[in-house]
């Protein structure tokens, strides 16, 4: 499947504000001592995580493709260009 550069930049920027969510809501359910508010945010938080390796994953499958179109662009020009 091909990805645009506009799927790529946006797939780029939420992995990263993610990132940034799950770090900050990690950082703020350390604080919590009631253990109904501790369980609510661990599940919350498990969400979060699964949702971010999700993103992660398509991120990384983006990647993964644009470099190889890149490689097979190059390769393609050098093959024009021997001949």
């Amino acid at each position: 499947m091909a990805y645009t550069e506009e799927q790529w930049q946006q797939c780029k920027e939420v992995v990263a504000k993610l990132r940034s969510e799950l770090k900050a809501f990690n950082k703020s359910r350390a604080e919590l001592t009631d253990p109904v508010e501790k369980e609510a945010a661990k599940q919350k938080a498990r969400r979060l995580q699964q949702h971010y390796d999700e993103v992660l994953q398509r991120f990384n499958d983006m990647k993964r493709y644009r470099e190889w179109s890149q490689s097979a662009q190059r390769e393609l020009a050098t093959i024009s260009i021997d001949e």
